[in-house]
């Protein structure tokens, strides 16, 4: 058909060139050379000056902290056994900032100072102001009660100052801790003969929850009594004699007059909730009245003993005083400067009676302290827990160091004989405690089967000195 020739091709062929072809290049990637890197030292724990390991210490905080295990020089820089006369000088200013991080707390951090300058100036200027303009200003009840609710918040807030700051008593579990320390820190502290208080976090919300709702309860009265003022002074009509009390004042309280000069306290969404840990009734205790004018009541975090929220002595802090001097120099340095809530009492007991189980395993055994001891456990003890278990425990650890085949005799550190004779006195003390107390017939039983089991005549004379005979069947039993 003559358009296309088979086997032909249709590209177009290129002229023949008698220059030479061109030689490939092959392409090959660019070589990639590794940049010569500047030697940089490596760092490590030590190398970093001693100010530095301090913050990175106390950053880590006092729980679970094992930096000074990492080496001997982290030890020998970190190191702090709660004797500040034989350590370092240096660890006790590191030891104070570990304290002034974790376990100081400031009790008045809800109250605005220059929120509380203004309100007091406020009410001081409409004072002078009605003295200025109101020549029978002291006949009214009004007044009065405004001049001397504004001494009384004065008098109230110098209190709080002095008393700012207390120690979380969470303090008392770690091993730094010592009677030396914690006389240093309450000395340190110190404003106008006023110590250093050790509080539990649920005392602490509480006192700081209560100071700024006395103080908003305070400003709220006397915007009461200047409204009052104010409407006397237009009528000319003067109260000069209103009774007043807790519920009336109370049921009158409003809110202050709204003026720039007079700014509101903040509003915390837990104020007006109970506290954890206390009784409603005394989460309303902060207030008493004397002399128809409502007063802050000091110390009312403390009345409820037995309350969970209290702060306690740790019972550790028992159970070490039996082989450490310096943990039973702090405890007594403790119940002489400080007021607890009540403990659980046979699980401090319990403690002690395992450490006297194995006392080989104690360099030192405090045996003159244990009478002490158990006096303090027993004086501190919660009422609902009950010794019974704890005084069956004694038994029986009583009557294992009278057995012949005992075999710790050669592993203590005092004679055998004056061992159980401290041990006894321990018992005569729990059982004393036990028969003053609240307790069924039940546990009265459990006492007496296991002193008959034991056929021990001294335990059956000391149950008899209280408790006139054991029921039948025990006697039936095991006469």
């Amino acid at each position: 058909m003559g358009f296309i020739n088979p086997g032909k091709s249709l590209r177009k062929r290129k002229s023949r060139s008698n220059s030479p072809l061109p030689a490939k290049i092959p392409k090959v990637s660019p070589f990639l050379s590794q940049p010569q890197s500047q030697y940089a030292p490596a760092i490590s724990l030590i190398t970093l000056p001693v100010e530095i390991i301090h913050k990175i210490f106390v950053y880590v905080g006092p729980s679970e902290n094992y930096l000074p295990l990492v080496n001997k020089h982290m030890y020998s820089i970190l190191r702090f056994n709660g004797d500040i006369q034989a350590e370092s000088i240096c660890n006790y200013p590191l030891l104070k900032s570990m304290v002034n991080s974790y376990f100081f707390f400031d009790l008045n951090i809800r109250i605005n100072d220059q929120c509380l300058q203004m309100k007091l100036k406020y009410y001081n200027t409409k004072l002078e102001s009605i003295q200025q303009q109101y020549s029978d200003y002291t006949r009214s009840s009004h007044y009065n009660r405004i001049r001397e609710n504004l001494t009384i918040v004065k008098s109230t807030v110098q209190s709080f100052h002095q008393n700012r700051y207390a120690l979380l008593v969470d303090i008392l579990n770690f091993k730094f801790v010592s009677s030396q320390v914690l006389y240093r820190l309450r000395k340190e502290r110190e404003t106008m003969d006023q110590g250093l208080p050790i509080r539990s976090m649920a005392e602490i919300i509480l006192l700081q929850k209560s100071r700024l709702k006395f103080l908003r309860l305070k400003f709220n009265e006397m915007g009461v009594n200047l409204k009052r003022l104010l409407s006397e002074i237009d009528s000319g009509s003067i109260e000069t004699s209103v009774n007043f009390d807790v519920e009336s004042i109370q049921r009158s309280l409003l809110d202050e007059p709204e003026d720039d000069l007079n700014p509101p306290f903040q509003y915390f969404e837990d104020e007006n909730l109970p506290t954890e840990g206390f009784s409603s009734c005394t989460n309303d205790k902060y207030i008493k009245e004397s002399e128809g004018f409502l007063h802050f009541n000091e110390g009312f975090e403390t009345i409820e003993d037995e309350a969970p929220g209290r702060s306690k002595l740790p019972e550790l802090l028992f159970i070490k005083s039996m082989y450490s001097t310096r943990h039973y120099d702090t405890l007594n340095y403790l119940k002489s400067f400080y007021k607890f809530g009540k403990i659980d009492g046979p699980k401090a007991i319990t403690g002690l009676l395992n450490v006297l189980e194995s006392p080989h395993k104690y360099q030192v055994l405090n045996w003159s302290q244990l009478r002490s001891l158990v006096d303090c456990v027993c004086a501190c003890n919660n009422p609902q827990y009950k010794f019974t278990e704890a005084i069956v425990s004694s038994f029986r650890l009583y009557a294992h160091y009278k057995s012949k085949d005992h075999p710790l005799p050669f592993d203590i550190k005092v004679n055998i004989a004056d061992a159980i004779n401290m041990i006894l006195q321990m018992i005569e003390t729990l059982v004393e405690h036990f028969f003053a107390h609240d307790h069924n017939n039940e546990e009265r039983r459990q006492l007496w089967i296991e002193a008959m089991q034991l056929k021990d005549i001294c335990l059956t004379d000391l149950l008899g000195e209280y408790d006139d005979n054991p029921d039948y069947d025990i006697l039936h039993r095991f006469g």
